[in-house]
């Protein structure tokens, strides 16, 4: 039953953001993690939740995390998709790091 507790506290998560309480989807996306460090969904999430509201260090640490994942053994609800979206945000937050960095020269 962990992949099933795994998956809805992301859901419960993506829940409270929608109805935006985005305190309450932290801290079910963090338990989500302390459940399943290994899966990368609900790192991409607070990656991105904390990318729109311009904390970036926030975002790329989580966004790090979970590019770097193993790959999970798990089987159900995999989104595959959630790994290659760390990656994207962790660029992206890099990448913009440099620009500003080299514009203040």
């Amino acid at each position: 039953f962990d992949e099933e507790l795994y998956l809805s506290l992301v859901r419960l998560g993506d829940s409270c953001l929608h109805i935006e309480e985005p305190a309450s989807s932290i801290v079910f996306w963090l338990d989500a993690i302390d459940e399943r460090p290994d899966r990368p969904e609900a790192y991409a999430c607070l990656a991105k939740l904390f990318e729109s509201i311009g904390k970036n260090v926030l975002a790329f640490k989580f966004a790090s995390d979970g590019a770097v994942c193993a790959p999970s053994k798990d089987r159900l609800f995999v989104d595959y998709g959630a790994k290659q979206l760390c990656r994207e945000i962790r660029d992206r937050i890099a990448d913009a790091a440099i620009d500003q960095k080299q514009a203040k020269k």
